[in-house]
């Protein structure tokens, strides 16, 4: 086979599936890098593999994440994890930079999830002149390199660059000279540290070779024989929202899931202490909801196979009348739809909308249920105007996943009897609760002296608590609740794996059965026969039997280009 010529291979994810144990594989890394078998740590050890194995599963020694140890249940074997992978949801990164560089004239393959083999195999099949790695939706450096180092053999001729909201979080949280040294030892040729990237990519891609160094590029570090250095002194400039969706009519069908990923804004409308998302996105910039009309319009006319859409926006709900016009525009379509929602925000009529517009589940990002703390949040919000609007979404029946950060300035042990209350009187499904993560690239940063803030990450302490203190109230969280079932994003278990679940056809009751199931078995080791004999096995069996599902397209298979004009 002759590998096409393209101009570049857009990965949007990439998975180091060597972490775990994969009998799909059909080589020695099968074997995780993880020590097998069951150890203990203490509640409040925030080592890797503590974490690792407290929110995992752990099989005759193995240890699986939620999709793997779903698609162990089901089939005997991790081979078809994939199927439940919530990355397998089309991702808005990978369709919005492949729409917008066809509008260019440049032909992009889309590689949803990406891992080695997923790597090798692209290698035969295409020639990029650009491999670009998307790190937003990586938490670790290892992650990335291992992603570029991959790249690197995989196309040596090819020019290597990275981009995505993890770059922003680190340049925010690191020293100058640290950073440097870090962009370095990673080995890529270019690192666009922006919440965008149009501009910088576009310019490289026009620039069909030479030297890197001599473009101007904006927001972008750049390899060079000495060392990194900036592109450009300028910061990137972003373009019209209205003007630059997703045109899906340049996008093939068999490269999309049937649910995807889009957006109706870039940034956030709130300024809350903890989060560094609206600081590395920069001001918010809402679409017209007739531009989203029009978006949705082209989805439905080229991919009638969609049926759901999750929307990114941090704040979709937020300005409220907009949200309303918003979802009268769904009301046209046929799509069941998901996403982040401000609770407090939702009174009668906006719950009514959302029901009869297709809602099937939201993200509310609680955080704490205690007024002191959440005024030191800058959240906006009252545990009064929470309860408020969750009458209003359980009216109109709309599955909910809470999420609690616990361990803020402000906030004590004793708050997690809040939490608990608070989840099973208005019969939440699914939780998260968090240890505070102390990010130097968020607000809180600069009230350090106000709250007697000492270390970071995830080692603390302040004036009401410390991050050891933090995690073992995780830990005596996870089994409390008597109807909403505790997740965890470190397991692979989270909202975006319920959408997984949800858009295939299961219902709110079926999910949290299956979520139940998972959380039973972390942090905890069982014998395989053993499980298999148990009535939670078999009950277990008997729902991940109700549904097949489909395997997700490893978008950037389709055998010709698509065309650029629509």
């Amino acid at each position: 086979m002759v590998a096409r010529r393209v101009d570049a291979v857009f990965i949007s994810f990439y998975e180091n599936v060597d972490r775990w144990y994969n009998d799909h594989l059909d080589d020695d890394s099968a074997r995780p890098t993880w020590r097998e078998g069951e150890y203990e740590y203490a509640d409040d050890d925030t080592s890797a593999e503590a974490r690792m194995y407290r929110e995992c599963a752990t099989i005759d020694g193995r240890r699986m994440d939620f999709h793997r140890f779903l698609s162990w249940a089901k089939y005997g074997t991790t081979r078809h994890h994939r199927r439940y992978d919530p990355y397998g949801i089309t991702h808005l990164s990978g369709s919005y930079y492949r729409s917008f560089l066809a509008g260019h004239g440049y032909d992009v393959i889309h590689v949803n999830i990406g891992d080695r083999v997923v790597v090798e195999n692209l290698a035969e099949r295409y020639a990029p002149r650009f491999v670009l790695i998307s790190t937003t939706f990586l938490v670790e450096t290892a992650a990335i390199s291992d992603a570029i180092l991959r790249c690197r053999r995989a196309w040596p001729e090819a020019r290597i660059v990275c981009g995505g909201l993890c770059l922003v979080e680190l340049e925010r949280s690191l020293p100058t000279e640290q950073y440097q040294r870090l962009l370095w030892s990673l080995n890529a040729d270019a690192y666009v540290s922006s919440a965008l990237g149009e501009e910088p990519l576009v310019t490289m891609m026009a620039a069909n070779g030479g030297d890197l160094a001599e473009l101007d590029l904006p927001s972008t570090w750049v390899r060079r024989t000495t060392g990194m250095a900036r592109g450009s002194a300028r910061d990137e400039r972003g373009l019209p929202i209205d003007e630059h969706y997703v045109r899906w009519g340049r996008l093939a069908s068999d490269t999309l899931y049937h649910t995807v990923h889009t957006r109706t804004a870039r940034s956030c409308a709130f300024t809350c202490a903890f989060c560094s998302y609206f600081v590395n996105q920069g001001p918010l910039v809402l679409e017209e909801p007739a531009t989203v009309e029009r978006e949705l319009e082209e989805l439905r006319a080229h991919h009638p196979h969609v049926r759901s859409v999750v929307f990114t926006d941090d704040t979709l709900n937020v300005p409220a009348e907009r949200f309303k016009e918003l979802c009268r525009v769904l009301t046209k379509f046929d799509y069941d739809w998901y996403s982040f929602c401000r609770v407090q925000f939702c009174d009668a009529e906006t719950a009514d909308l959302m029901a009869d517009s297709g809602c099937r589940g939201v993200f509310l990002g609680i955080e704490s249920l205690r007024d002191d703390v959440l005024r030191n949040m800058h959240k906006a919000a009252t545990k009064q105007g929470y309860e408020r609007g969750m009458e209003q979404l359980k009216r109109v029946g709309i599955p909910c996943h809470a999420n609690f950060i616990i361990g803020f300035p402000g906030d004590v042990p004793e708050s997690a009897d809040d939490v608990v209350e608070f989840v099973d009187r208005f019969e939440v499904e699914t939780y998260t609760a968090s240890p505070f993560y102390m990010s130097p690239a968020t607000p809180i940063e600069k009230e350090r002296a106000k709250y007697k803030i000492e270390g970071a990450f995830y080692h603390w302490k302040h004036a009401t608590m410390d991050s050891a203190q933090a995690h073992r109230v995780v830990q005596e969280l996870k089994f409390r609740p008597k109807h909403a079932v505790f997740s965890t994003e470190e397991g692979g278990n989270s909202f975006w794996s319920e959408i997984m679940l949800y858009c295939n056809g299961y219902d709110a009751d079926e999910v949290r059965a299956l979520c139940r199931a998972f959380l039973n078995r972390m942090g905890r080791s069982v014998a395989a026969d053993e499980y298999r004999a148990s009535d939670e096995y078999r009950e277990l069996k008997r729902l991940l039997d109700k549904v097949d599902m489909p395997d997700p397209p490893v978008s950037g298979y389709e055998s010709e280009p698509v065309a650029a004009a629509v």
